[in-house]
């Protein structure tokens, strides 16, 4: 999963570079200042620790919503959303899943991109690891049983690695207005913090963290919701 992080950090690095460097060429320009300050917040977002979490109190986010916003009062509104809003990390999981049990580049879609390293390695992460649980579970089990394991793991690794917010699909415009085959850092969505039962009875209590977390996630999908522009349906 730290191959998608990473494949992130430079589709960001590089699109947002491709926006800003002809304004910071242009210093005396009413555009230079917000240039500055998102090529400013992209070295330090690209040096956080989890780049794809949110972060203490909402800095990380913070910091990735500057550098990616092309105006400070598109910063103000908050991380661009995608037509998705929110997936769950099931979601998130079982399209990763799609990627890697198809040996066509047309399943290849954002948030994954084809341009990455990240693709080729989770094919051959999802065939081993189908083929590992295969022989864990024993001669009688059956494929889906297989991928169900191999889910869960990597379900697992999603949350280990902190991923909350990935780039998605934007709409190209246009008559059809069909989705982009590549993620844009114009277009996020974030995965839910899984559910706990706050008074413990199954599983423990959430952490300050994942209180906070969860706070700032319900402000920021409040705000999606509240957005007046047509919300398209999810293209699968």
């Amino acid at each position: 999963m730290r191959c998608f992080v990473d494949d992130t950090v430079d589709l960001v690095h590089n699109q947002v570079m491709a926006e800003v460097k002809p304004l910071l060429a242009e210093r005396g320009s009413d555009e230079y200042p917000h240039a500055r300050a998102r090529h400013e917040a992209l070295r330090s977002w690209e040096a956080t620790e989890s780049p794809l979490d949110i972060g203490e109190h909402g800095s990380t986010l913070r910091l990735l919503t500057m550098a990616v916003c092309a105006t400070s009062t598109d910063a103000q509104l908050g991380l661009p959303k995608s037509t998705r809003g929110q997936w769950s990390v099931k979601d998130f999981v079982a399209h990763l899943v799609s990627v890697a049990s198809s040996s066509s580049m047309a399943s290849v879609r954002p948030p994954v991109s084809r341009k990455g390293r990240f693709w080729p390695v989770l094919r051959v992460a999802y065939a081993e690891g189908v083929a590992v649980a295969q022989r864990s579970l024993g001669p009688r089990a059956s494929e889906p049983s297989a991928v169900a394991e191999v889910k869960a793991a990597f379900e697992h690794v999603v949350q280990e690695e902190r991923v909350r917010m990935v780039p998605d699909a934007a709409r190209t415009g246009g008559a059809q207005n069909r989705p982009s085959i590549e993620p844009s850092i114009h277009a996020w969505t974030m995965l839910g913090v899984q559910a706990r039962r706050p008074d413990g009875a199954r599983g423990p209590r959430l952490t300050a963290r994942e209180r906070e977390e969860q706070k700032i996630f319900e402000v920021a999908l409040r705000t999606w919701e509240d957005d007046p522009g047509e919300r398209v349906a999810d293209d699968g």
